[in-house]
């Protein structure tokens, strides 16, 4: 059957492309990725083998690069995204559980996180509590806003209780527009980097720092959450 022979018809509610010959014969049903609708305006989970995980990563890049003209390399295992009502993306997140990685921040801490986390805090936090979050990209600041308020319930009710991520000036403004008030662990130094920062640009120049917060406080205080 060649290409100039072919004929398409979708399927939308069965989620399927039909291909077949001009004389209707030889159909071939091949699925399609169709957006859910209502999709748009929440967060949609991008793990490792999720169809999408390819566009999402390329979004970060983009807005990382477009941002401080940066070269993102680094991916966290479980990546979730926003789209908006025409199905593009516009804001994405990333976090990792302490207990199944080593995180990136602690490339700026002198201690593992967990003992950062307790001599800050003056509590008994173990590994198993704490999540990093980053890779962090939004189109505006209210989309990361959202995206922040969005991502906090979530790491509410999968049960963690300590969140790490690494802050600069514009997100750590972000964070007290929401009245979140992480507390600085370390300054998030370039030079700890196994490539000193290189691939960076400009971000470094943004006074990042690594802070921390407990994530019941902070969900307590989320707009539109119940005391």
């Amino acid at each position: 059957m060649t290409p100039s022979k072919l004929g398409a018809r979708m399927d939308v509610s069965a989620g399927t492309i039909e291909f077949a010959a001009a004389d209707g014969r030889d159909a071939v049903f091949l699925p399609v990725r169709l957006p859910r609708p209502g999709a748009q305006g929440r967060l949609e989970r991008i793990d490792a083998h999720h169809w999408a995980r390819g566009e999402v990563e390329r979004f970060i890049c983009q807005r990382f690069r477009r941002e401080y003209g940066a070269r993102v390399t680094h991916f966290m295992p479980h990546l979730m995204a926003e789209r908006d009502d025409r199905l593009q993306w516009k804001a994405a997140v990333g976090y990792t559980p302490a207990d199944t990685h080593e995180l990136f921040l602690e490339h700026y801490l002198d201690e593992p996180v967990e003992s950062a986390l307790s001599r800050a805090f003056e509590a008994d936090v173990t590994r198993d509590e704490v999540v990093e979050v980053g890779n962090l990209a939004a189109d505006t600041p209210g989309a990361a806003r959202r995206v922040i308020h969005q991502v906090t319930r979530y790491l509410h009710h999968a049960g963690f209780r300590w969140v790490v991520f690494t802050a600069t000036r514009e997100l750590a403004n972000s964070f007290r527009r929401l009245h979140l008030i992480p507390t600085e662990l370390a300054v998030a130094d370039p030079a700890r980097l196994p490539d000193r920062g290189s691939r960076w640009g400009s971000y470094y120049s943004h006074d990042p720092r690594v802070m921390g917060g407990n994530i019941a406080w902070g969900y307590e205080r989320l707009p539109g959450v119940a005391g």
